[in-house]
């Protein structure tokens, strides 16, 4: 600046010339960025963009300082100065800066966005300042010239340049462990640049399946044009997790042009659980020429390589083999062998498909437990309207009822009416209630919610507690319509449970009355469990799960932060009902455990 305005006549000539130098640079980047600077990162690394920068503005500066040593402070020093100035502004924003960005990646995603935000918004502006006070100290002393302050830049510079390097070395150390740690994730994560895809590549072949998995997914996430050859390089892979996970994305990812791959893995493969997922792909994928030959294999030793085997048969589209493959299912259907009608229940949920739905319905009715659990298992896959009754009738079965409310979760909206219908049905048991409940909690969709809403204040306690459990669990925040009713919900278990506390008054702590003591404690508690859940969904939901912790195990100190938490968190009207209670029913419940 100093020197432009010593050339320019006036302040409008002055004003002028920063127009355009500030044009130019813009322009330039306006061209570099879009055009130049993901292929020059992509390309060349992290590295490169790191260390870009010290070099060319250190070298700018080394140049400066020697033309102003041997010519002094004239028109080739200010012109070499506007140039060294254009290279550092482009170079800064089209390479440093984005190179920049790519050193918080490693860190996990909770942590990346707050250390971004500490460096950006607190530590380069304090770093900004005292550069700038070091430069406001040297100007005070006559003797220190330009010439001076410029040879000590090419000491930073050249410093900058040694921890740059050290950072890129660093930086593909921490994504190979947090890539081992598989706690890579969050927005605006980018990995396409050269150093994180060589990093990505190398892990690839890490002993660790969950690892190599880890990355093979990353690349596909990121739509690499390579992923077909990636995951045609994992079927070599010495762990039979990470062949799988590669046959199986090959196949979902329909990626044809690998299918030699896979035949070569089938080929040579010993494991049947890779040798299924491998004879399932090459039948989907591929284009028979024989059909009763390429068949066998659904007569093969192993059950989970017949099952492959129809899978893909029926998956292929051919109508051949959509004939052969049906005729084996229809007889494994009707087996007597329970073992083949659950592997026929198995083929159907690897279809998938509801088209081959009526299979399923007898299946899901057969007097053998093990069937009735695949059949379930493939009616989540299939997903039919006329599958879902069959379901519900197995969730009240001891032995399926896991395999059924597995079902029903993935059934979504479709079938929280028939569970609205079971909730409400005279007699239910309190089994089926729970299960109904828990169900809805992994649903999630707007109309289990509201089935769960309408049974908040259910009269059972415990099947109450379940229904606001699955409500906590979907972060449920009740708007202006629900916060009476939850409210007088509130006050209604306040009430009984202050009954509770009148009645643990008055009882002796001793003798025969102790056992009808510990069940009125215990009683409390379960209050002050539903009355938590409920103000959670009125008030900050964090706070008050937080205070409850601290009540339920947290020292004397931490108990009284914690109902004076609440004290400021909770409406006059309900806390006046409830602190009272909250502190009865886990003070008691501290001084038991210290007793």
């Amino acid at each position: 600046y100093d020197g432009a305005r010593a050339r320019c006549a006036n302040e409008e000539e002055l004003a002028r010339f920063l127009g355009v130098f500030n044009g130019v640079v813009q322009a330039v980047c306006l061209f570099v960025l879009p055009l130049l600077s993901g292929r020059l990162l992509n390309r060349f690394g992290l590295k490169f963009g790191l260390l870009v920068l010290p070099l060319v503005v250190g070298g700018g500066a080394l140049l400066l300082a020697g033309t102003g040593t041997a010519l002094g402070i004239g028109a080739a020093f200010f012109w070499l100065l506007v140039v060294t100035k254009l290279l550092d502004s482009v170079v800064r924003i089209s390479l440093f800066f984005p190179a920049g960005q790519l050193l918080y990646q490693p860190l996990p995603s909770g942590r990346r966005t707050a250390v971004q935000t500490m460096v950006e918004s607190i530590i380069t502006p304090v770093g900004g300042a005292l550069a700038g006070g070091v430069l406001l100290v040297v100007a005070c002393f006559e003797a220190v010239t330009i010439v001076h302050v410029l040879y000590a830049l090419v000491v930073v510079f050249a410093v900058h340049t040694l921890l740059s390097a050290v950072l890129a070395k660093d930086y593909g150390r921490a994504l190979m462990e947090a890539l081992g740690n598989r706690f890579l994730g969050g927005s605006g994560l980018s990995l396409t640049d050269a150093s994180s895809l060589r990093v990505l590549r190398d892990r690839l072949s890490s002993p660790h399946p969950g690892e190599a998995i880890y990355c093979l997914e990353m690349l596909e996430n990121m739509e690499h044009e390579a992923i077909g050859s990636f995951l045609a390089g994992a079927l070599d892979h010495p762990a039979p997790e990470v062949r799988e996970h590669a046959v199986r994305r090959l196949q979902a990812l329909d990626l044809r042009d690998q299918l030699s791959a896979v035949r070569e893995r089938f080929a040579k493969e010993e494991l049947p659980v890779v040798r299924a997922a491998a004879i399932e792909a090459i039948f989907s994928l591929g284009e028979f020429e024989d059909v009763e030959a390429e068949a066998r294999y659904i007569e093969d030793p192993d059950g989970l390589v017949r099952k492959g085997a129809l899978v893909g048969l029926i998956r292929s589209g051919n109508i051949e083999a959509l004939l052969t493959a049906g005729q084996r299912l229809l007889e494994l259907q009707h087996s007597d062998n329970p073992s083949e009608r659950r592997l026929a229940a198995g083929i159907l949920g690897g279809v998938g498909s509801s088209s081959f739905y009526s299979p399923l319905i007898g299946l899901l009715r057969d007097a053998d437990p093990d069937v009735r659990a695949s059949a379930l298992s493939a009616a989540g896959k299939v997903r039919h309207p006329r599958l879902w009754e069959s379901v519900i009738e197995n969730l009240a079965s001891l032995d399926c009822h896991r395999a059924a409310s597995a079902a029903l979760a993935e059934g979504g909206d479709a079938v929280v009416g028939l569970l609205r219908a079971a909730f409400t049905t005279p007699e239910q048991s309190k089994e089926m209630l729970l299960r109904i409940a828990r169900i809805c909690g992994k649903i999630g969709e707007p109309e289990a919610v509201a089935l769960l809403k309408e049974h908040s204040a259910h009269s059972d306690k415990e099947v109450a507690v379940r229904v606001l459990q699955s409500l906590s669990r979907l972060h449920y925040v009740a708007d202006s319509a629900d916060r009476t009713s939850l409210t007088e919900t509130i006050r209604r278990d306040a009430s009984d449970a202050q009954w509770v506390m009148s009645v643990l008054a008055e009882l002796p702590g001793a003798g025969a009355m102790k056992l009808l003591r510990a069940a009125l404690q215990r009683e409390l508690e379960e209050a002050a469990v539903r009355i938590f859940l409920l103000l959670s969904f009125l008030y900050d939901s964090e706070a008050v799960m937080n205070a409850r912790v601290k009540l339920e195990r947290g020292t004397e100190e931490e108990q009284a932060y914690a109902l004076e938490m609440l004290d400021t968190l909770v409406s006059q009207g309900v806390k006046s009902l409830v602190l009272p209670l909250l502190s009865a029913a886990f003070g008691a419940q501290c001084q038991a455990e210290e007793r």
